[in-house]
């Protein structure tokens, strides 16, 4: 990589996350649709992911979206979404913030979670605001 690698680790589990190159500097018009992207390593795979605001009006929030760097078998796509869920639940949970499993992705060899809009201003009036 020719870009400083920073490792942020995730307590005892496995997952890594690596920054890729940032991306550009978005226009002003497309500040909110362009994802932010990092290498992360869970469960033994390498995975690009990204956060993006969710696309559906029904179910607002921001996706997080984990596209494998190498093929999966469908016994390790399972593997992967399962342990996947069960990491992110945890550490969601310990912010009390909601993430729930995307059953529709945009591709089947992504990956995809979704954060409710609700959840984040939950946390965002508790955590934060009133500080509690």
């Amino acid at each position: 990589m020719n870009f400083n690698e920073r490792i942020i680790e995730a307590e005892k589990a496995d997952l890594s996350a690596l920054p890729m190159e940032p991306p550009p500097s978005p226009k002003k018009d497309t500040a909110l649709t362009t994802p932010i992207k990092y290498k992360v390593k869970a469960g033994g795979n390498v995975f690009s992911m990204s956060f993006e605001a969710n696309k559906n009006p029904t179910k607002q929030g921001v996706k997080l979206k984990f596209t494998p760097e190498r093929e999966l078998n469908d016994n390790e796509i399972n593997d992967a979404v399962n342990k996947l869920a069960l990491l992110l639940q945890k550490r969601f949970s310990n912010y009390e913030i909601q993430i729930d499993r995307d059953i529709n992705p945009v591709s089947p060899k992504d990956i995809s979670f979704l954060v409710p809009l609700n959840s984040i201003g939950d946390f965002i009036m508790n955590k934060v605001i009133k500080n509690q």
